[in-house]
């Protein structure tokens, strides 16, 4: 017969496992069935458990093979680019990993074991989805990555993306994996109930929320220009006549795009180069570049989109990434991670609040790099927007998931707005994402070349742009309220 502490290894090796083996329901390999299983592993190793110490280290387990896994496309950047030692490296990235772990330490909380298996899977898809939202929102930590519901965005599951967003994805894949343990226990309604959200999914999959318009040609332009090359003293010269050849080449479209730092020097050195190349091209241009202002030593340097038609506007990033852009004041570590040192890693956050731009009759939100994992950041100007451009830098990464990891994301923006999403990467993935989330076209990694795609631009809005976090709330609510009544009256009973 197996010892007590022999299941319980097994049982803490199971949890672990299940987070580590969750990776791979993420881009680039998107085999959705092992969230699934994945989930329902988790779910097994704590539900039962009375020792609320074990449960929580169980949460713990899993949240380590998830982000250490599923994450580990940040730790080659640090490694590759920053000026310190694979040490400091190793710590750092640990620590990310352990703070992310322990989040998932209180998800295990919800794990209940309720007579009625609807309400013990909705409790347990509360917490990851509260987890998820807690991550989401651009408001002191967050880490806006491998959210569950990513890893449905293929599924019947999507449908409800326009609906509640990817959090409401997620609460649903996480229902329907802790449904089918309840089969095991012959509870039958839990698998009807998730056999129609899956089926009404499938039906809603034709449903347009928003109503398509005007038709335009753009050209999103891909340079491929090595990070190692990018920020010596000579390059920016160089670097702009590449991307000056490749957008001669253009012909007939309505806009170009070029990536995220595109110019890696500062834009107005090389301002009136790139006026006379809209000027022969004729279509609007819009490119990540940097903006300096002020006088040494008082310089205030900014990660930008800028827009160069009639005249020049920008946006100016909000979202800065942490240690890459700027060092956070985390004085544990402050220290270690002033030490990284980051090129341009000293960036001014934008204090603007826009990220709309009008270009004659196009008018695209503008996000730079990870700012397309927030929802929120995207949906204060849908209203007035036709599409949406995500410029993008993922060769801090190299060959990594990390860059197929953010399409994914950008795939579910579309679902979840009813836009089309342009997404420039100066190395790939670069592609045309459809109103629909999918992928119409998309370049290779790591080729310079130019995609050339028709966009469709799109009116009226979803209801999650409409609502927001309120339709998934209300979910969380009746949930949660649910269980605080069944447990007043089992106590009473």
């Amino acid at each position: 017969m197996m010892s007590v502490t022999v299941f319980r290894n097994l049982q803490r090796f199971a949890a672990l496992l299940a987070g580590a083996s969750l990776s791979l329901a993420f881009a680039p390999f998107e085999i959705w069935p092992i969230a699934t299983i994945s989930i329902l592993v988790f779910y097994y190793t704590i539900y039962q458990e009375k020792s609320l110490r074990e449960v929580w280290f169980r949460g713990f387990l899993f949240g380590i093979g998830k982000y250490f896994f599923g994450a580990s496309w940040i730790l080659p950047s640090m490694l590759d680019y920053s000026d310190t030692d694979v040490f400091v490296c190793g710590l750092l990235f640990s620590i990310l990993v352990l703070i992310l772990a322990m989040l998932y330490s209180l998800v295990a909380l919800f794990a209940q074991n309720f007579r009625n298996w609807i309400l013990n899977a909705a409790v347990f898809a509360s917490g990851c989805c509260l987890l998820e939202i807690c991550l989401s929102f651009s408001i002191g930590f967050s880490f806006p990555f491998l959210h569950l519901g990513y890893a449905f965005i293929d599924t019947p599951l999507s449908s409800y993306a326009p609906i509640g967003g990817v959090w409401l994805v997620s609460y649903l894949a996480v229902f329907s994996s802790v449904s089918l343990l309840s089969l095991a226990h012959k509870q039958y309604i839990p698998g009807i109930a998730t056999v129609v959200i899956w089926l009404s999914g499938f039906v809603m999959s034709g449903v347009s929320w928003t109503t398509e318009n005007s038709t335009h040609e753009v050209a999103l332009v891909q340079g491929n220009v090595a990070i190692k090359e990018k920020f010596k003293p000579d390059a920016t010269e160089k670097i702009v006549q590449k991307y000056v050849r490749l957008t001669r080449n253009v012909d007939s479209v309505d806009l170009v795009i070029w990536p995220e730092t595109a110019i890696p020097g500062s834009f107005q050195g090389v301002k009136t180069e790139l006026q006379q190349l809209k000027a022969k091209t004729g279509a609007p241009l819009i490119l990540g570049a940097f903006e300096r202002t002020g006088l040494e030593p008082h310089t205030n340097t900014y990660n930008s989109a800028v827009a160069i038609n009639g005249g020049v506007t920008s946006y100016r990033k909000q979202q800065l990434v942490p240690v890459g852009e700027y060092t956070p004041d985390f004085w544990p570590v402050r220290s270690m991670l002033e030490q990284l040192d980051f090129p341009e890693s000293s960036l001014t956050r934008g204090n603007s609040r826009m990220n709309l731009m009008r270009l004659g009759n196009l008018n695209p939100v503008i996000t730079i790099c990870y700012e397309i994992a927030y929802p929120d950041m995207i949906n204060r100007y849908l209203g007035a927007a036709d599409f949406i451009v995500s410029i993008s830098e993922d060769s801090w990464f190299g060959d990594t998931h990390g860059a197929w990891q953010q399409l994914q994301i950008a795939r579910m923006r579309a679902l979840e707005t009813g836009r089309y999403v342009l997404r420039v990467s100066n190395d790939g993935p670069t592609a045309f994402i459809r109103s629909n989330g999918e992928i119409g076209e998309a370049l290779p990694r790591f080729v310079p070349k130019i995609l050339t795609a028709t966009l469709i631009g799109t009116t009226g809005v979803t209801p999650f742009v409409q609502f927001g976090l309120l339709p998934v709330a209300i979910l969380l609510l009746i949930s949660l309220l649910s269980a605080t009544y069944e447990i007043v009256r089992s106590e009473r009973t």
